[in-house]
C-alpha cells in the first residue's frame, strides 16, 4: 500500500466516508474495508471484499462535469462531486459499474453485487454473420482507395503531412487559423505547430465519420487536441484543434460539394463533445506520429 498521498486525498477520504459509514451499518460482515491508493485512478479510493465472492470492488470519489465528463485527478474541483463504483473480477475484468452522487445508491449496489450467489458472468455475443458486414464494404473500400492512393503519392516523395498531400486529398485549413493561433500561449502554440506537423491526411480522412453510403454527413466534427488559451471563453468550451466535414453553405449547397472535404482546423466546440447547434462531435483516431 503505497504510503504516498495527494494534496486532494483528505478531500476524498472525507467524502468517501459516508459511503464506510453505511457500509457499517449493513447486514454484511465485510471481509474488508479500506482506504488504498490506486495507481492507475492516481488517487485515494475505497477498497471493499466481500465474503465468498472474487474480486474487490473500488469506490472512487470523482468530480463530474456537464453530467458525463469525469476528473480524477482534481477533487473537488469545480463539478459536482459523485461516487464512482468500479467491481473488479480476479482476472482484472469488469463485474459492475455505478456512477451516483447519493452513498445509498452506491451501497445498494455493493449489497447486490455481495448477496449474489454468483458472479456476474457476460453474455455470449452473436457473431457477426455476412449480412452484418455488408454496411462496412464501403468503408472498406474507400479506406484501401485511401491508402494506395496515399503509397503513390509517398513514393513520389511528396510529405505525408504536407501542403500538398492535403490537397490532393480535398483538405484545407480554415482561414481563421493564423488569427486564433495568436490567441494561444507560446507552449500551446508550438504543441499546435509540432500536431500540425505530423497531422497525416490520408488518416484523418480514412477514419473521419461516413455514412452507410461512404459520404461525408454534413456538420460533423472530429476533436483532435485541445490547446491553452488566451481568448476569452465561456464556461465549458475550450480551444480545439478539430476537422470539420462537409458544410451547408446556404441555401441548398454544400462546400466542396465532394465527399472528402472541406476540412477546418481550430475552433472552440464544448470541449464534453456534447452536440452543439449545426452539427455533432465525435471522437476518432486521426493523426500519427
Amino acid at each position: 500500500m503505497s504510503t504516498e498521498s495527494p494534496p486532494d486525498a483528505a478531500a476524498r477520504r472525507a467524502f468517501l466516508s459516508q459511503i464506510e459509514a453505511l457500509l457499517s451499518q449493513s447486514a454484511i460482515a465485510w471481509t474488508s474495508i479500506e482506504y488504498r491508493t490506486l495507481p492507475i485512478y492516481k488517487g485515494v479510493g475505497l477498497v471493499v471484499t466481500a465474503p465468498g465472492m472474487p474480486g474487490e470492488a473500488h469506490i472512487l470519489a470523482v468530480s463530474l462535469y456537464n453530467r458525463r465528463a469525469i476528473d480524477y485527478v482534481r477533487f473537488l474541483g469545480t463539478g459536482v462531486p459523485h461516487y464512482q463504483l468500479l467491481i473488479e473480477t480476479e482476472k482484472g475484468g469488469s463485474a459492475g459499474y455505478c456512477v451516483s452522487c447519493d452513498p445509498t445508491a452506491i451501497v445498494l449496489a455493493l449489497c447486490a453485487w455481495a448477496t449474489s450467489r454468483h458472479p456476474p458472468t457476460k453474455r455470449a455475443l452473436v457473431p457477426l454473420n455476412e449480412h452484418d458486414l455488408l454496411p462496412l464494404r464501403p468503408r472498406a473500400m474507400i479506406q484501401a482507395s485511401i491508402q494506395q492512393r496515399a503509397q503513390v503519392l509517398l513514393s513520389r516523395g511528396v510529405d505525408r503531412c504536407g501542403e500538398t498531400m492535403m490537397g490532393e486529398f480535398g483538405l484545407a485549413h480554415d482561414s481563421a487559423l493564423p488569427q486564433l493561433e495568436q490567441g494561444l500561449p507560446t507552449a500551446a502554440r508550438e504543441r499546435l505547430e509540432e500536431d500540425l506537423h505530423h497531422l497525416a491526411s490520408d488518416l484523418v480522412l480514412s477514419h473521419f465519420p461516413r455514412q452507410e453510403d461512404g459520404r461525408l454527413p454534413l456538420g460533423v466534427t472530429v476533436l483532435l487536441a485541445s490547446y491553452e488559451s488566451h481568448l476569452s471563453q465561456s464556461r465549458g468550451r475550450q480551444m480545439w484543434l478539430i476537422a470539420l466535414g462537409r458544410v451547408r453553405i446556404g441555401s441548398g449547397q454544400v462546400g466542396a460539394g465532394s465527399a472528402s472535404g472541406p476540412y477546418r482546423f481550430l475552433r472552440q466546440v464544448l470541449r464534453t463533445a456534447q452536440p452543439f447547434p449545426g452539427g455533432s462531435c465525435q471522437f476518432v483516431p486521426a493523426a500519427a506520429r
